[in-house]
C-alpha cells in the first residue's frame, strides 16, 4: 500500500512539474500548448518513462533504499536514464518531442521536487505516529526471529515499525528480546492484534510441529485485515538477501518468482534486448574514448573476454574493459 501511494503521488507530481515547466517556458501559450496541441500527452509518456526509469533503479523498492543519500543517487541516475531514453525516442519519434526547452526545465523542476518528496517519505518513515509505517508483530522469540527484528530496525525508512514478539512460552512476557519485548502468547493472537493494530505477521518459528496457529493465522490473513508473511520472504524482502538460515524447503516449492509464462517471457526478453540496445547506442561514444585512453595509457589489449555461467547452465562469454596493467597480478596471482 505505501509503495502504491509513493509511485501514484509521483505519477501526480512529476505530471504536475510538466504543466508548470510548460508555463514557465510558453507563458500565456502554455493551455494552448497543453490542451490543443495534446501536449498533456507528451507529458503523460515523459512521466511513465521516468517512472520506469524509477523501478530499474528500484527507487519503488523502499525497503531497499537505507539511506537519503542513497535514494538521492539512485533519483539523480535515474533521471539521467530517463534523459537517454526519451532522447532517443524524441529523436525517433520527434512529434512526441515537448517543446523548445520545456524538457530540461522539466527534469531540473522534477529533481528538486522529488528529492524533496523523497526526504518528506524518509522523513514520515522514522516517524510511527504518522501512520504511514506497517506495524509488524513477530510470532517467535528464537534467533531467526530476533534477526528479523534487529534487520527491521537497522532499516528504520523501510516503513516497518516493531510492535513485539509473540510466543508460546509465558515466561517471555515482558522480556526484552533485542528492543521490542515479548507483548503477549501465540494463542492469544486475535487480541494482539486488536489491542495493537498490527498490519503484518513475520512467522519466525524455528519449529513449527503443533507450535504454529495455523488457523489463526489463515483467518487473519483471509481476513485482508494483517498480512501474514513467512521471515524468509520478509527478510529478502527488506534487505535484498536471502538468509540460508531462514530458507526452508517449502518457500523454493511454492515459489512463482521463477515461473513465466511465454508471453511474459517474450516480453521480458524484447524489454531487456530494447534496453541493452538503447544503452549501448547512447554510451557508444563514451565507450570509444575509454578504449582511446586504454590504448594509450597502457601496453596490452583494450579488452579481456572471459566466461560466465548463465541460466541451465548455459556457458557464455562476456567482454569488458581492462581495468589493470596486464603485469598487475604476475606476483601475487589471481586476488579479490
Amino acid at each position: 500500500m505505501r509503495r502504491l501511494f509513493v509511485a501514484g503521488t509521483e505519477t501526480f507530481l512529476l505530471f504536475a512539474v510538466g504543466v508548470v515547466a510548460a508555463y514557465i517556458r510558453f507563458t500565456n501559450e502554455a493551455a494552448d500548448e497543453i490542451v490543443s496541441n495534446r501536449g498533456w500527452i507528451k507529458l503523460l509518456l515523459a512521466s511513465v518513462v521516468i517512472q520506469v526509469a524509477f523501478y530499474l533503479f528500484d527507487l519503488y523498492d523502499l525497503p531497499a533504499m537505507r539511506s537519503y543519500r542513497q535514494v538521492l543517487t539512485n533519483l539523480a541516475k535515474a533521471l539521467g536514464v530517463a534523459t537517454v531514453l526519451l532522447m532517443i525516442l524524441f529523436y525517433a519519434l520527434p512529434m512526441l518531442t515537448l517543446g523548445r526547452g520545456v524538457f530540461l526545465v522539466n527534469l531540473g523542476l522534477a529533481f528538486a521536487v522529488l528529492s524533496l518528496w523523497r526526504l518528506l517519505v524518509s522523513w514520515s518513515s522514522v516517524h510511527p505516529h504518522l501512520g504511514l509505517r506497517e506495524r509488524v508483530l513477530i510470532l517467535g522469540s528464537g534467533k531467526q526471529a530476533i534477526e528479523i527484528a534487529r534487520a527491521t530496525l537497522e532499516r528504520s525508512n523501510a516503513g516497518f515499525h516493531i510492535i513485539g514478539f509473540a510466543d508460546d512460552k509465558p515466561e517471555l512476557v515482558g522480556k526484552s528480546l533485542i528492543n521490542p519485548s515479548v507483548i503477549g502468547l501465540t494463542d492469544d493472537l486475535y487480541n494482539l492484534v486488536e489491542l495493537h493494530e498490527i498490519d503484518r505477521i513475520v512467522v519466525a518459528v524455528e519449529d513449527r510441529r503443533g507450535k504454529l496457529p495455523t488457523g489463526e493465522l489463515l483467518n487473519l490473513s483471509l481476513s485482508g485485515r494483517v498480512a501474514v508473511e513467512d521471515c524468509a520472504r520478509y527478510y529478502e524482502r527488506l534487505t535484498g538477501k536471502i538468509s540460508t538460515e531462514m530458507l526452508r524447503p517449502s518457500w523454493l516449492i511454492f515459489s512463482r518468482g521463477h515461473r513465466y509464462t511465454d508471453l511474459a517471457h517474450h516480453v521480458r526478453r524484447l524489454l531487456n534486448v530494447g534496453l541493452a540496445a538503447a544503452g549501448f547506442t547512447a554510451t557508444l561514444p563514451i565507450m570509444a574514448e575509454v578504449a582511446l585512453a586504454l590504448k594509450q595509457g597502457s601496453r596490452g589489449p583494450i579488452y579481456n573476454v572471459q566466461e560466465r555461467v548463465g541460466k541451465n547452465g548455459r556457458v557464455f562469454k562476456i567482454i569488458k574493459f581492462r581495468s589493470m596493467r596486464c603485469d598487475a597480478e604476475e606476483e601475487s596471482g589471481p586476488v579479490w
